[in-house]
């Protein structure tokens, strides 16, 4: 069921409202629109609707809708375009993805041929432990 929460197209998880009315109401603060934190990041509402239903309802990389992530889309964006802002400009936003692959790419710095060698790891060392290496070399 979607957040009770008029407007908001979030999914419920806790007393009737989505992840992020859910912790307003914790706090005590009133709730608020979530689009007002979409605008904050450099596009309007309708272009994160936009958005989103170009990339299937899902992250743009891992696929996973907000239902499953119980909190929407992180709004993705060139940090070197303009570093100065907390948010984006609106002219350098790449994509919609969860928390985590946004926070994934964020701690290689956006850095995609480091991303492209923790891949590389990650492929070579399938089902190989310390261990297996260690007896094979033995």
């Amino acid at each position: 069921m979607r957040c009770t929460f008029d407007g908001c197209d979030n999914w419920q998880t806790k007393d009737g409202l989505c992840l992020a009315h859910y912790s307003q109401a914790r706090r005590g603060k009133p709730l608020t629109p979530l689009s007002l934190n979409v605008t904050r990041r450099g596009i309007p509402p309708r272009t994160y609707k936009v958005l989103l239903e170009a990339q299937g309802g899902g992250c743009a990389i891992c696929g996973k809708t907000p239902k499953e992530n119980g909190r929407a889309l992180s709004v993705d964006h060139d940090h070197s375009c303009c570093p100065e802002l907390l948010g984006s400009c609106g002219n350098c936003v790449r994509a919609l993805l969860c928390s985590r692959c946004n926070s994934g790419i964020g701690f290689f710095d956006d850095n995609h041929e480091l991303i492209l060698k923790a891949a590389a790891y990650l492929q070579g060392h399938q089902h190989k432990g310390v261990r297996d290496q260690v007896a094979s070399d033995c």
